[in-house]
């Protein structure tokens, strides 16, 4: 019972912050908000997706899910444990940025796009790393999906099954939704812009 009311808090943290990716495009040319972008030319303190959303939501305990555990501070930065799908989270302040950003008049099925997901827990206006589990995916969530059913659930996968073998989704119409991990992956690939063809997850590879 407890953790179902942790369940829906969060639920309720991921309509909040899917309304406000809402009105950051609304005021930025139908741009959904990036990943990051940087300050300065080679800066290390770059902003980032909570960062840029936080005037529409002005509240910071959002970003944590309550199943999560206690946030904690990286130095004097509180952790956030929801963060952006890999697929939608553009880069602008790495190496190669893209030639621009994805527009809401871009995802041809916004109710059945993953925009936000349940992370690992990272440090508030910051990414550790694309490779951590810090950011959402469709391999993983693949895999979150072969480990349960396996009993082999490994700490990358942890977000996906936060919630009794299931997470919360933030979709690009600004509903959110709790989903086991097979279920943004069949019938439909919930993770890319572009509605795909049927993918076979018995090879994770192919899901990308």
């Amino acid at each position: 019972a407890r953790e179902k009311a942790r369940a829906i808090s969060c639920l309720s943290n991921q309509k909040q912050i899917s309304l406000a990716v809402i009105m950051y495009a609304n005021d930025y040319d139908e741009a959904i908000v990036p990943q990051r972008v940087a300050i300065s030319p080679f800066a290390f303190n770059d902003n980032y997706y909570d960062y840029l959303l936080n005037p529409y939501i002005k509240n910071d305990s959002v970003w944590t899910c309550p199943s999560a555990g206690t946030p904690t501070s990286f130095g004097t930065v509180l952790t956030k444990s929801i963060g952006m799908n890999e697929k939608v989270a553009l880069d602008f302040a790495g190496w190669s940025a893209p030639p621009g950003p994805l527009l809401l008049a871009n995802m041809d099925y916004p109710a059945d796009l993953i925009v936000m997901c349940e992370i690992n827990p990272q440090p508030k206006n910051d990414d550790i790393s694309f490779g951590t589990g810090t950011i959402g995916s469709p391999f993983r969530a693949c895999y979150a999906h072969k480990d349960d059913a396996a009993n082999t659930l490994n700490n990358l996968d942890k977000p996906y099954l936060r919630h009794q073998h299931g997470s919360n989704y933030a979709f690009g119409d600004g509903h959110a939704k709790f989903k086991r991990p097979i279920a943004t992956l069949e019938p439909v690939n919930e993770w890319l812009i572009t509605r795909p063809d049927v993918t076979d997850i018995t090879d994770c590879n192919s899901v990308e």
